[in-house]
């Protein structure tokens, strides 16, 4: 890979890390624009037209929302989805979903305090 595109896509890494941050400047808001501007000329003098689709163009809005709403962490959608990624795995019957999953939940949390009991009744008896 080319100096080049290495360096964009580090400079992208550097816009994400500024993005998730637990603290945000209000004043630093038009440097980072600038720098996601910066960026996506990177990209684009890097990658071919292929690459480029509606969630590139995404970046842009991006700070946006962060100066609109407030902290990417109070708002990221990630742990949820991962969460019901978990619940949609516990499903065996496809008729009765809610059913399934709360069944394979409870076996999960029933087995989970087994172990818990176990490890712990082993380790105070030595």
């Amino acid at each position: 890979m080319s100096k080049g595109c290495r360096m964009s896509i580090i400079r992208l890494c550097h816009v994400f890390k500024k993005l998730c941050v637990k603290i945000v400047d209000p004043t630093t808001m038009g440097e980072l624009k600038k720098e996601v501007a910066i960026c996506l000329v990177l990209l684009e003098q890097g990658f071919p037209p292929s690459f480029f689709d509606i969630m590139t163009h995404l970046l842009v809005h991006l700070v946006e929302e962060l100066e609109l709403c407030g902290l990417v962490h109070m708002r990221w959608m990630y742990p949820i989805e991962r969460y019901l990624k978990i619940l949609k795995g516990f499903v065996w019957n496809k008729a009765r979903l809610e059913g399934s999953m709360v069944e394979g939940y409870a076996l999960k949390e029933a087995l989970g305090f087994c172990t818990q009991y176990i490890h712990d009744f082993t380790t105070t008896r030595r």
